[in-house]
């Protein structure tokens, strides 16, 4: 009988201590995500402190070499250099460059 309780308290105490190890565990876990994400946001202020111009919210590629045939696609009417598609960039519209790999 006294062996019975014995065990039962050992068996809580090993349950115990594994539940305060995976707990330490999963907190490393988070402190060291935590802190990647805090100097992952501190890159990204610096640089767009850094950038003179607003960074555009999204960008598409297409693979042409027709910039002509795209810009009739796409209803653009003259080409635009690239510090004023930058310039522009949060406006509602496209840019299209020349190709990249000429």
């Amino acid at each position: 009988m006294m062996m019975g309780g014995l065990l039962g308290v050992i068996g809580v105490a090993v349950v115990s201590a594994w539940l305060i190890r995976e707990h330490n565990r999963e907190q490393r876990s988070v402190r060291r995500t935590n802190r990647w994400l805090e100097q992952l946001s501190l890159v990204a202020s610096s640089r767009q402190r850094v950038l003179p111009y607003p960074l555009p919210s999204r960008w598409m590629a297409i693979r042409s070499c027709n910039t002509a045939l795209l810009r009739e696609i796409l209803g653009l009417r003259h080409p635009v250099l690239w510090n004023e598609a930058l310039g522009r960039a949060r406006e509602r519209t496209f840019f299209l460059s020349q190709p990249v790999n000429d």
